[in-house]
């Protein structure tokens, strides 16, 4: 490894000389272990064998380490560079590990700080190692490049010991999730080693973890200084078994206790705020009753739902996909959907064999029509509405644990079928007009839903969103504060949690996906309304992409939000210059940063242009060139910036453009344009 000649608050250090052995090494610490449980749901033998081969490199490099944040994952192709920005705090030392599989047999990573490199492993090997110690808090970028083959790859951060003293021994985060756990849950001892890292507002850390039946579980957490709310959630498999969304910044779910090994997902998210975070699972022997947490087996429940729809729903025809899910005993769920006048629904539910009572319960516009209570494991309610309006079904798993089907079945009212008038719903009149507020000339989408919450309750919804249209997330409540959250996978796309009765969120979808919205009522129980609506007046005119003199066309070939902005922007600020580069496009999280590189020759004066989705709040871009000159800045409070090059870059060369995400989060992209 090569230090970097000039001098910088780092001291970057060589991996020692021993290397990997060729067979397997036994774990011989905590940290290890947890590496090696890190892909527990991966279920490849491929990557089963990368997490053991960087188990063994954190023995062997990173003793007496704790792993910062999660472990990175994903290809390279030959010749590819994939780049992480990571968070680094003053007075620490860090081991940076990497390895690859078998396919990649040279892979490469360079450590960089402000444009600088500060150190790095070219070894021809497939497992470079980087150290380095921080005397000041500073954010770094490890590279990785596949110098000779592709394949699979891991990196993980790991914060080492200084001194012969435990890393973060003396963290103060750390020392208080081990104060909670003794609250909560006295006698539990810690179940490997504490997990550290540091979160912005909006992001989720998603840790893996393996659990042993027979014991019970507390999982805490806790934040410091700069961190406003923190939460957990914990998930086995689809069932979520525990979940801290209050505010506060120490969240803990207690009393966990599988009836056998499980693995588990541990989700914790910096709702608002950002600073450093401790994570910590206690485990002790059970005592008490025991989860039977199940696998969903969806292709026997599908089964089942076609055997019993057939006498149950017959003559009607699907309204939607069957929902499925899994439930511990006594616990339920919701799922809503919408009706239309003079249509009649069915709704059929089935249970695998460890559930032996599923209920239902059928709301129409919020109020109760109809429920089935019966001791049995197929329940079915129907309903014949009137007027169009929402519905919405709470599944208990009333004895027993598993898995459940749900189907939705609607036709024509039967002869002497009684229709159920939907009650007036003065909710919904709120809901239009906060649409309309958020969005001017907002049309609904999806909904409206209606219910009812207690204080902290949370009821979800999956929303199918079309490529290149603009949607508004709206919500209002009766009483309390509800919030609402946006989500694609484990990716927060939006969230609002002010102090309000009527929350809204604008997303602007770069491609079809399907996203969770999430309601929580905060302070006060009382009957909320949610509805998705298309969102016209954030979304700017389609433009055609149209070829130039260049080749290029302004924009690339993308009709979505940030492609016509680009347009646009274009269109007002730079209309006399031809675009010499293709469209750059990717993602940030609120306070996160990415760096391109493009080949410039002199001589020639360059605008770059960018633009974010509505979700973007303030973008900030800078442009350098091979020397580290700054050319351009545009440090404007909005979510677009034209930077016009002043002086002009005198050397032909590679000219870094780095965006950085100050205020909120999603896509963005920019084009560099010339006469």
């Amino acid at each position: 490894m090569n230090a970097h000649p000039y001098p910088y608050p780092f001291t970057v250090g060589d991996r020692p000389a021993a290397r990997l052995p060729d067979g397997p090494t036994p774990l011989r610490s905590a940290a290890a272990a947890l590496l090696a449980s890190a892909l527990l749901f991966a279920g490849a033998a491929a990557a089963d064998g990368l997490s053991e081969r960087l188990a063994a490199l954190a023995n062997r490099f990173a003793p007496g380490g704790t792993l910062v944040g999660s472990v990175r994952m994903g290809t390279l192709a030959e010749g590819q560079e994939k780049r992480f920005g990571m968070q680094l705090e003053a007075g620490r030392c860090y081991t940076f590990l990497a390895v690859g599989d078998d396919s990649m047999p040279d892979l490469d990573m360079a450590l960089y700080a402000d444009g600088r490199r500060l150190g790095d492993d070219t070894e021809p090997d497939n497992f470079p190692v980087v150290q380095a110690c921080t005397p000041e808090r500073a954010r770094v970028e490890a590279v990785l490049t596949a110098s000779r083959g592709g394949g699979a790859y891991m990196l993980a951060l790991h914060e080492v010991p200084q001194g012969g003293e435990p890393a973060g021994a003396a963290d103060g985060p750390a020392r208080r999730v081990r104060e909670i756990a003794q609250g909560r849950s006295p006698g539990a001892t810690l179940d490997g080693e504490f997990t550290r890292g540091r979160l912005v507002e909006d992001e989720v850390s998603a840790l893996s973890r393996r659990l042993s039946g027979g014991t019970c579980y507390t999982f805490a957490a806790a934040a410091g200084a700069g961190a406003e709310d923190l939460d957990l959630r914990i998930l086995v498999g689809a069932q979520s078994v525990g979940a801290d969304l209050g505010p506060g910044t120490e969240p803990v779910v207690a009393d966990f206790c599988p009836a056998r090994d499980v693995g588990a997902i541990v989700h914790v998210s910096m709702a608002r705020g950002n600073g450093e975070f401790a994570f910590g699972m206690f485990g002790r022997p059970a005592t008490g009753p025991l989860v039977d947490v199940s696998e969903v087996d969806t292709a026997g429940l599908t089964r089942r739902l076609l055997r019993e729809a057939a006498s149950s729903a017959s003559g009607m025809t699907p309204a939607r996909a069957p929902e499925f899910g899994s439930l511990a005993h006594g616990r339920s769920t919701s799922l809503g959907f919408a009706t239309e006048a003079g249509a009649c629904y069915r709704v059929v539910g089935v249970a695998e064999p460890a559930i032996a009572n599923l209920d239902l319960t059928l709301f129409l516009d919020g109020s109760p029509v109809a429920e089935d209570t019966d001791p049995d494991a197929t329940p079915v309610v129907g309903v014949c509405a009137a007027a169009t309006g929402s519905a919405r079904i709470d599944v208990w798993a009333a004895q027993g644990a598993g898995g459940f089907a749900v189907g939705i079945y609607s036709g024509r009212a039967p002869a002497g079928a009684a229709a159920v008038q939907a009650p007036p719903a003065p909710l919904e009149t709120l809901l239009e007009a906060a649409a309309e507020a958020l969005a001017a000339g907002a049309t609904r989408a999806a909904g409206p839903y209606t219910g009812a919450l207690a204080v902290a309750g949370r009821q979800q919804y999956d929303v199918t969103l079309q490529g290149g249209r603009c949607y508004a997330f709206v919500g209002v409540c009766d009483a309390g504060n509800l919030d609402i959250e946006v989500l694609h996978g484990t990716v927060v796309m939006g969230r609002d949690t002010d102090l309000d009765a009527t929350p809204g969120v604008v997303f602007c979808a770069p491609s079809a996906m399907t996203v969770r919205a999430g309601l929580t009522l905060l302070s006060a129980a009382g009957n909320f309304a949610f509805g998705v609506f298309l969102a016209p007046s954030v979304q700017p005119e389609a433009l055609q992409p149209r070829p130039t003199a260049t080749g290029i066309s302004v924009g690339g070939a993308e009709t979505d939000f940030v492609a016509n902005r680009i347009r646009a922007l274009h269109e007002e600020r730079a209309a006399a210059l031809l675009p010499v580069s293709a469209p750059q496009r990717a993602e940030l999280g609120q306070a996160q940063s990415s760096e391109f590189v493009l080949s410039l020759p002199a001589g020639r004066c360059y605008t770059i242009v960018a633009a974010g989705v509505p979700s973007v709040r303030d973008l900030d871009v800078t442009l350098t060139s091979p020397y580290g000159q700054v050319l351009a800045t545009d440090t404007t409070d909005d979510a677009s910036a034209v930077l016009v090059t002043n002086p002009c870059p005198q050397w032909s060369g590679d000219y870094r453009i780095k965006v950085t995400m100050q205020h909120g989060y999603g896509a963005f992209g920019f084009q560099v344009f010339s006469r």
